[in-house]
């Protein structure tokens, strides 16, 4: 998509005003952005953002041999993301 600044974006909402019914995902530094700019996503964008930040949390949870705590909710993800025996 071209930008008309002259300089990147400090920031990037991927499914912007929570339009879509996607999941996405960043590199560090598009995380970082997002993340350090959450106070301005309106409460779709937020929703979105954090739908889409939940499963990769509780992968890297998993890879470091850690789990959800019982009673977690990740809302909207699939059941195999809230069960720590479901996750491999």
């Amino acid at each position: 998509m071209p930008l008309s600044s002259a300089s990147c974006p400090a920031f990037v909402v991927p499914n912007a005003d929570g339009a879509g019914y996607y999941r996405f995902s960043l590199d560090a530094d598009g995380w970082r952005g997002l993340m350090a700019n959450f106070g301005r996503l309106n409460e779709k964008e937020a929703l979105a953002a954090a739908d889409s930040l939940a499963p990769i949390v509780v992968q890297q949870l998993a890879d470091a041999g850690g789990s959800p705590q019982q009673g977690d909710d990740t809302q909207g993800s699939p059941p195999s993301t809230n069960c720590p025996s479901a996750i491999p």
